[in-house]
């Protein structure tokens, strides 16, 4: 018997663009869709909540921040002798970047569903559970004072905790902290050979399986080796007919992309996946297999998986791995949340089943989001 956890409800209140979101009935496999600049993003980063802190979610949301490139590091500068003669703090904090409204509170209500699972049998909830997190800054200080601290409340389940923190607590805690966000711009090689030894190591069965989920883009695949180039350790690929192993970056962004997908599910095991743009650098003719390779390896692993796109070609392809008579059985883990922004700007999300997608899909509905009239 194995034992996963799903987030089943979310809503955010006040976040980023957000002034509230909330994503009802969610699956195992959640294709999150709409137009470009509408949030699809954002979605992801508010999901990255810690079921048992809300500090750690706290800081779960900072290291959103850094993702996206914003240097919020005091600048600090230093004498002959490596001692600190000055240090300078940006005008702009984490509230800046997480809060729509700066004098409201950020809320996040998330319920999980605890499946077991039997050989022969669906899965069925053994265990549920709600939890909510508040978050407001409880003093408005001058983080440009070296000195100053704020104060975080965080109210779950009726009870409160103040937290003190500092500009530099929220910056160290980025450093070494992992979400599980695949973005759209690829890893380098070196980490992501760092990603595979940690994740396959030693396993035949993990690197068999791993390699089996890779034929569709690579059909003579027969072995995954490192290979040293310039002192850096990178993954090498060995091909049916070939003698030489080949470099990974030799096969191109979507390769060395899929790679990386497969990795962070196995990394994940029996927690959740976020994918940002899922189709980046896959030719249309291949969305269908990478997307069926990431669902059985999800499958295996109970990993559940929250995937962004805007394309109408990824979410015909999202659909009909379901289609396939080995997936049936599966149809009722998939939900698919079209993103739509109201004339006054607010973002609402519209949820559709197995089903109802494929209704949508076959009668030419757009399910692509975006701007609406209302």
């Amino acid at each position: 018997m194995a034992n996963k956890e799903h987030l089943t409800y979310f809503k955010v209140e006040n976040f980023k663009r957000f002034d509230s979101l909330e994503l009802t009935d969610i699956g195992q496999f959640n294709l999150i869709v709409g137009d470009n600049n509408v949030g699809k993003t954002s979605v992801l980063e508010a999901l990255q909540v810690n079921i048992e802190s809300g500090s750690e979610t706290i800081f779960n949301y900072h290291k959103t921040i850094g993702l996206r490139g914003i240097d919020l590091n005091a600048k600090r500068k230093m004498d002959l002798n490596g001692n600190v003669t000055s240090v300078e703090y940006p005008t702009e904090n984490y509230f800046d970047y997480l809060l729509k409204t700066r004098t409201k509170e950020l809320a996040v209500t998330f319920r999980t569903t605890k499946y077991s699972h039997l050989e022969g049998l669906m899965d069925f909830p053994k265990e549920r559970s709600e939890s909510e997190f508040i978050f407001s800054k409880m003093r408005n200080t001058n983080i440009t004072d070296s000195t100053a601290t704020f104060q975080v409340k965080i109210v779950n389940a009726a009870r409160e905790a103040l937290i003190n923190l500092h500009q530099d607590d929220l910056n160290n805690s980025y450093h070494n902290r992992y979400l599980p966000i695949v973005l759209f711009r690829p890893k380098n090689v070196g980490e992501l050979f760092n990603d595979f030894q940690k994740s396959i190591g030693k396993s035949r069965k993990l690197r068999d399986e791993f390699i089996a989920n890779l034929k569709f883009i690579l059909p003579r695949i027969e072995e995954i080796q490192s290979l040293e180039i310039g002192g850096v350790d990178v993954l090498s690929v060995g091909l049916e007919g070939e003698d030489e192993f080949t470099p990974l970056n030799a096969f191109g962004e979507g390769t060395q992309r899929t790679f990386e997908i497969l990795i962070e599910i196995l990394k994940n095991k029996g927690k959740r996946l976020f994918i940002d743009e899922v189709d980046t650098g896959i030719h249309y003719s291949r969305l269908k297999s990478l997307l069926k390779s990431i669902v059985n390896l999800a499958l295996i692993n109970d990993v559940q998986l929250f995937m962004t796109t805007h394309s109408l070609e990824c979410q015909q392809a999202f659909a009909d791995v379901f289609e396939d008579p080995d997936m049936v059985q599966h149809q009722t883990t998939v939900r698919q949340f079209s993103l739509l922004e109201k004339p006054d700007g607010q973002v609402v999300a519209s949820c559709r089943d197995f089903e109802q997608l494929n209704s949508a899909l076959e009668t030419g509905y757009d399910t692509r989001g975006g701007k609406q009239v209302w």
